[in-house]
């Protein structure tokens, strides 16, 4: 995978957190540079890797480097075999390569042409690309190769002509080249073997590295005691991202305010699964040792608030089935064998129980009566929004409960968003068939048989439909696709993933 960081921007306070996320050995290297600049820099591209090592493989240690003669440097310890890593940065950002074959990254500012160094690296017909743009694109060619080969600038640079590679990965001469820049920097790979590229953002690499946190005598704990305590906490879309025990969670304040409900949103942190399940993996029967599994809604549950034995789940079989649980159901589908299949929503009243709902891009839907005090959650895929799950969700609430539709406080939660949902021309007919909807809303052609789908969109103009306030619905705005660093995502990543939960639970308990 190769991972890109545009425009780093650090507080002092932040250079002291991130510094102390760092090995002794790369703090004392940073150290030594002379200018800020440069130092910053620096620290930027390692804690790229530190987010990488960790999305990637689940490994939270900070990496240490040896440098033996005349070749790149490589990762030290058991947990690293087989990794090869690359770092690339400068004025405009910083680039990690991380993969299991040789890999070269070089990214550098856009540069105006330099007669000089074209006279030394260039072949003579590099030296006749002037423009700013071929400059920077065969300069950083030949730096990436020469990282991927291990020649570093130790090659006669002026033999390899770059001058045909552009763009999107191709193939030539047994390797995989890529060189793409944007008017600002330019980014080229040499590798034996294709990579995926990823743009990560400054809040989105924050929020994972605050989970890790420091290691090498755990500094930044040691000077502040009472943040794990308190836990640490930012915004995604319009959800909280909380962290306690070393559990990461979303939470929803428009539903924590009400103050007799306590929501939670599971992410990939804080769990002991591996590999593709890395790491709280809440999904049994995808291939992870279920014990695993059970142990991660063990830590879950202790980080949150809840008690696990008395967890609910529901069998996400995108149907429109809805189920009213209570404390004789404890423990089904986790702890009990699931004994109610096809059932995708579940609805109680009763304080302490906790609803689960199981998704890895499909939608969350939450609901609350304040005035009955009771909750259900939903589970809606495509087929489950189009079949107005939200709908019936609302009917069952009405038909247990007596709840009515104008009191209900609902949520949208994370999901695949409109940016990443393509469907085709059997999804489309299938939305436009709810003549209610409006089509311009929720769908967006991107050809004549296939259109971008806004299921957040959909299903609030089902709640709509339903007669829940308009002011009382909260979207998420939280695209599992794009955060599937933070978020388990089906489509992202090819179904090689674990599964996420929603919780919802009535508490007697002000939270």
């Amino acid at each position: 995978m190769i991972y890109l960081w545009q425009h780093p921007i650090f507080t002092t306070e932040e250079v002291t957190w991130g510094m102390a996320l760092l090995s002794d050995q790369r703090r004392a290297k940073i150290a030594a540079l002379r200018f800020e600049k440069n130092r910053a820099q620096s620290m930027a591209a390692y804690l790229l890797l530190r987010y990488a090592l960790y999305t990637e493989y689940g490994i939270t240690q900070p990496p240490v480097f040896s440098f033996p003669a005349g070749t790149k440097p490589e990762l030290c310890g058991k947990a690293f075999d087989g990794l090869h890593v690359n770092l690339s940065h400068c004025d405009t950002g910083c680039a990690c390569a991380l993969s299991h074959f040789p890999v070269g990254i070089d990214v550098q500012p856009l540069t105006p042409f330099r007669e000089k160094v074209a006279r030394y690296a260039f072949s003579p017909k590099e030296q006749g690309c002037h423009t700013p743009e071929a400059f920077t694109r065969i300069f950083t060619l030949k730096e990436a190769y020469g990282k991927c080969s291990g020649k570093g600038i130790a090659y006669a640079m002026h033999t390899c002509d770059f001058s045909s590679i552009e763009g999107d990965w191709q193939q030539r001469d047994g390797m995989w080249w890529y060189s793409v820049g944007d008017g600002q920097w330019h980014v080229s790979v040499c590798a034996s073997e294709k990579l995926s590229v990823q743009t990560v953002t400054q809040d989105r690499l924050m929020a994972v590295l605050r989970h890790i946190g420091p290691e090498s005598g755990d500094r930044t704990r040691e000077q502040n005691p009472g943040t794990r305590k308190r836990g640490c906490r930012t915004m995604i879309g319009q959800m909280e991202l909380c962290q306690q025990d070393g559990v990461s969670f979303l939470r929803f304040p428009a539903l924590s305010q009400l103050g007799f409900v306590k929501d939670a949103f599971s992410t990939r942190l804080g769990g002991v699964s591996e590999g593709e399940y890395a790491s709280m993996n809440l999904a049994f029967g995808r291939g992870d040792d279920p014990e695993r599994v059970r142990e991660n809604y063990r830590r879950f549950s202790r980080a949150v608030g809840f008690d696990e034995n008395k967890l609910v789940s529901s069998a996400q079989d995108h149907h429109t089935q809805i189920r009213r649980v209570g404390a004789a159901q404890a423990g089904v589908g986790i702890f009990k064998p699931q004994d109610a299949p096809g059932i995708d929503g579940l609805i109680t009243n009763e304080p302490g129980v906790t609803l689960v709902t199981h998704y890895a891009d499909c939608v969350p839907l939450y609901f609350v009566d304040p005035v009955n005090r009771a909750i259900g959650l939903g589970h809606a895929g495509w087929r489950g929004t189009v079949a107005e799950m939200a709908q019936h969700m609302v009917e069952a609430m009405e038909q247990a409960f007596g709840s009515v539709p104008d009191d209900l406080v609902a949520a949208i939660g994370p999901s695949i968003g409109p940016c990443c949902y393509e469907v085709d021309t059997p999804v489309i007919e299938k939305v436009k068939a709810l003549s209610y909807v409006p089509v311009e809303r929720v769908l967006r052609p991107v050809s004549e048989e296939k259109a971008m789908l806004n299921l957040w969109e959909l299903n609030r103009q089902i709640m709509l439909k339903a007669g829940i306030r308009p002011e009382h619905i909260t979207v998420a705005e939280v695209c599992t696709c794009c955060h599937h660093d933070l978020l388990f995502s089906h489509r992202a990543t090819k179904g090689h993933r674990g599964g996420l939960c929603a919780f919802l639970q009535i508490t007697e308990e002000k939270v």
